[in-house]
This record gives C-alpha cells, structure tokens and sequence, in this order.
C-alpha cells in the first residue's frame, strides 16, 4: 500500500463512522508510516542539533582567533641543595 491509498483510507476512515473499508494489510501500513514519520523527525533533531553544536564550535573559535598571546620571560632556575631538601619545597623552617 503507498502512501497516497493510505491516506484516502485514512480519509475515508475519517469520513465514514464504521472501518469495514480497510484492506487487510491496513495496520502495517499504518505502523510503518508511524516509523517514517517518526524517522523523519529523528532526522530533523539530529540536523538541529549538529547545526547548533557547528555554529558554538565556530563561534568559539571566532572569539578566540584575535586574543593576543604573552609570553614571560624565563627566569633561571638555580639548583643548590639547599632548595631541594624537603623542608624548603614544603616551605617549612629548619
């Protein structure tokens, strides 16, 4: 059953008061409309989602494109022993 004699069906059910003209296979064809509408909004979710996740990721990276970068100088690290005992690293007085 296509989807055109679905809905004349559909119509005539919605017309008529008794379903004496429904084919045999009438709910099948009803259910698997059911899942290609349901697939078609699945679908339409998905392509919303993805679009907004791509216009953040684009509009992050825009924001982030002109921030200016600093550098420090680099200071030199002297390594005695007395800097490298416990106490000093735990800031601890001797």
């Amino acid at each position: 059953m296509n989807d055109s004699a679905l809905d004349d069906t559909l119509a005539g059910l919605a017309a008529s008061e008794s379903a004496c003209c429904c084919n045999p296979d009438f709910c099948a064809c009803v259910w698997q409309r059911v899942g290609r509408l349901q697939e078609a909004r699945e679908r339409k979710t998905r392509l919303w989602l993805g679009a907004g996740v791509a216009v953040v990721a684009l509009g992050t990276g825009f924001g982030t494109v002109g921030a200016p970068y600093y550098t420090h100088p680099q200071s030199r690290i002297s390594l005695e022993s007395s800097q490298l005992a416990p106490s000093a690293l735990l800031h601890v007085s001797e």
